[in-house]
């Protein structure tokens, strides 16, 4: 019955089970349980229901009983104070106080010949003005069956259910830390794009600022150029000049020594 257990309030806690489970008032404060004492029942057996539930923050009010016990299918709970059609009453809920705030529930009654399938135990009082008793929440779920192999077969059955619903949320939560993780990878991919395109465009403006004074550049270059060219070919010109004159000169003075050379003879002669 610790294993049932288990699965009642781990699925409660997974949500596996919204549809099974309602959500327990401020008072049950988390829910103690009456446990059958056996887990599968064939019609006509006696069951026996009990458990022990503590006081809580409500104060335990048997003088607003008797309270009801009802046989519920398993997907059936007694929500607000309205009893499902469904509910089959089977006895009353004995209530005894065993120490200070700690209480004892107890039921038994002969099992009914209802379909095979899961059942649980809820409780009113009669008529349903007081819904809870304490902490105490109900039942857990156990079988009825035809046959005890059949009504074993039906807890193996919701065990494994539980299970695929358990794997089930698991891999949601899985799935849901992972799509979380995309989404901020995807967040802090597009911070990084936003902060590129603000950085291509920056250096697609220093750029075109680059280009426009390279070419002014080449432009002051090319004026250069053709003022330093103009000065090498005045240069050019002027060595050209300059030589020839001293071509010149040089012929002149030696036409100048050559007569010279020639006429002195003449005057010695003489």
């Amino acid at each position: 019955m610790r294993a049932r257990r288990s699965i009642l309030v781990v699925a409660a806690t997974l949500g596996g089970l919204g549809a099974v489970l309602p959500t327990a008032p401020a008072s049950a404060g988390g829910g103690s349980w009456i446990s059958p004492d056996r887990s599968a029942y064939l019609p006509a057996e006696v069951a026996v229901f009990q458990g022990r539930f503590w006081e809580g923050s409500d104060e335990v009010r048997l003088e607003k009983g008797p309270f009801v016990a009802y046989l519920l299918p398993n997907s059936r709970w007694i929500n607000g104070l309205r009893v499902p059609g469904a509910a089959i009453p089977v006895g009353e809920l004995t209530i005894t106080r065993i120490d200070g705030g700690v209480f004892r529930a107890r039921v038994a009654f002969r099992v009914p010949d209802v379909p095979t399938g899961l059942y649980r135990i809820d409780y009113c009082n009669d008529p349903c003005t007081v819904r809870w008793l304490g902490d105490l929440v109900g039942s857990e779920f156990f079988a009825i069956g035809s046959t005890r192999t059949e009504g074993r077969l039906l807890l193996q059955a919701e065990d494994l259910r539980f299970k695929i619903r358990e794997a089930a949320y698991h891999a949601r939560q899985r799935a849901a830390d992972q799509i979380r993780g995309l989404k901020q990878d995807l967040r802090a991919a597009a911070g990084r794009e936003a902060f590129a395109e603000v950085r291509v465009g920056e250096l697609t403006e220093t750029l075109r600022t680059t280009r426009r004074a390279l070419e002014a550049e080449r432009s002051n270059v090319a004026k250069r150029s053709v003022i330093v060219g103009g000065l090498i070919l005045a240069a050019l010109a002027l060595l050209v000049l300059l030589g020839v004159a001293i071509k010149r000169l040089r012929a002149a003075r030696l036409d100048a020594e050559l007569q010279a050379i020639t006429r002195l003879p003449a005057s010695v002669d003489r």
